[in-house]
């Protein structure tokens, strides 16, 4: 399987308990609404004996006590020295290790998320460990599902017209102009700006387009190109700007620069003439054969598109018919995840995480509620294209994902030699494998809600599905 369905390692290992260890374990079982188990494990007295003797032991070959050579303390002295109760966290911190496994494997048992657990007892040792349990999905009757695929726009000549102005506008060249700037040129500028005596923006000449987007991608509030609008080459200007409330430097939050600017050059975007020279610089022969491969893109492209409306609609007509029960875990842990990628997306943008909530509009209850509800919508999805892909035999066989790993990876070694040592097959494999995997799911999806309902075959020694393959892509969750 490529992945692990709950991204959390499971706590399963590979070597098996004797019967006689085993039976020392006394196990109650109780189930619990939705979908867990409560496990209480009673250990014997004796194996909580043996467990404090092991400590012991272990703290007699480390622990230097004056009289004794190493490895050579008797217990009753090790207990005089750390005392009784110490070793008896001990043995039951080990314990709580290894009993939880052994009830799993007595009771037959594969937690669907993280488990908690709980001492209860220490006379008799008694713990209570909640199991969360594979989700129940009822589909539903999904194969009288039906979902008519959009309506395909019409491919006119102004669609086309305005792709190839787009395409104009990005081989566009910056020509000198002998005017004043206007909003959208770029000027070549020296600026320096003053709080109070000090000079806290100092840039020697250098090019700013008159946008927004570009004065912050330099590092400069975004209203400042507004006061160049107008200036002209070898000209000057004298402005104000006020700092926005969440600058990045608390030193200028809130606080107005005053600034002078000198322009030494002003230039403008002239797009190349719409001739066939501009179409041979695209790859065609002429401007009609360009505007005719255009055409048949566009529509290839809307057919996409439309595809696309329609899984989308398919899965949410499957998800919001079927019934769906899971464990509170579950929903604990998707939700931990999808706010640990947030906090990583805050921190690349330099924020910390402090700071990001601070200029939030929302308290971080209400930030954590959404993220919840974003959590809910995300699980259900997965667990229900999950039972779909198993109720329909979906399956990706080994043999497809290595050759599909490779066939990518001859073409990631066409980089030469200083790229080969940069792919991991392993998490490639994982990767492709889900993408078949998922490809597959959605397209047997999209043939029953179109009335296509003919069986997809399942190739033999096929794998079950990656959860990953299943998720939705960021901004898609619900």
């Amino acid at each position: 399987m490529w992945g692990d369905p709950w991204e959390f390692e499971s706590p399963l290992p590979h070597t098996n308990v004797s019967s006689q260890e085993q039976s020392t374990l006394q196990i109650t079982s109780e189930p619990i609404d939705p979908c867990q188990v409560r496990l209480t494990l009673v250990i014997a007295p004796e194996e909580v004996e043996a467990a404090k003797q092991a400590v012991a032991q272990d703290l007699a070959r480390r622990q230097r006590i004056p009289g004794y050579r190493p490895g050579k303390v008797p217990y009753a002295r090790i207990a005089a020295v750390v005392g009784d109760d110490a070793l008896l966290d001990e043995a039951v911190e080990r314990l709580a290790q290894r009993k939880p496994l052994e009830a799993l494997r007595a009771e037959k048992l594969v937690p669907a998320a993280p488990m908690t657990l709980e001492t209860v007892s220490r006379d008799p040792l008694t713990m209570r460990l909640v199991v969360p349990l594979a989700a129940d999905v009822d589909l539903g009757p999904y194969h009288d599902l039906r979902v008519p695929a959009p309506p395909l726009p019409p491919v006119d000549d102004a669609t086309v017209d305005a792709q190839i102005e787009a395409w104009r506008a990005e081989l566009a060249e910056q020509m000198p102009v002998d005017r004043p700037a206007v909003a959208g040129d770029v000027v070549r500028v020296a600026l320096t700006g003053r709080l109070g005596d000090d000079v806290v923006v100092e840039r020697e000449a250098f090019d700013l387009a008159l946008t927004g987007e570009a004065a912050v991608e330099a590092g400069l509030p975004a209203t400042l190109p507004e006061h160049l609008v107008g200036v002209g080459a070898g000209e000057s200007a004298a402005f104000e700007v006020t700092y926005s409330e969440v600058w990045p430097d608390a030193a200028l939050q809130g606080r107005t620069v005053s600034f002078e600017a000198a322009v030494a050059e002003v230039r403008a975007s002239v797009a190349p003439p719409l001739d066939d020279a501009f179409a041979a610089r695209l790859g065609m022969p002429d401007l009609e054969a360009l505007r005719e491969q255009l055409r048949k893109q566009l529509a290839s492209r809307a057919a996409m598109d439309a595809r696309d409306e329609q899984v989308t609609r398919a899965v949410d007509a499957l998800v919001d018919q079927a019934r769906v029960r899971f464990a509170p875990q579950m929903l604990e842990h998707e939700t931990r995840e999808l706010a640990a990628d947030l906090r990583q997306r805050v921190e690349q943008q330099g924020f910390t995480w402090e700071r990001w909530l601070a200029m939030q509009t929302k308290e971080e209850d209400s930030l954590w509620a959404d993220l919840e509800q974003q959590a809910e919508a995300r699980l259900r999805r997965t667990l229900v294209l999950q039972a779909f892909a198993e109720a329909e035999g979906i399956g990706v066989e080994k043999g497809e994902v290595e050759g599909e790993v490779d066939r990518f990876s001859a073409l990631f070694l066409r980089g030469g030699p200083r790229r080969r040592g940069k792919m991991d097959r392993d998490a490639l494999r994982r990767e492709l494998g889900a993408r078949l995997f998922s490809g597959r799911t959605l397209g047997r999806l999209l043939a029953i809600v179109s009335g296509e309902d003919a069986a997809v075959p399942t190739a033999d020694g096929a794998e079950p599905p990656p959860a990953a393959a299943l998720e939705p892509a960021a901004g898609q969750e619900g």
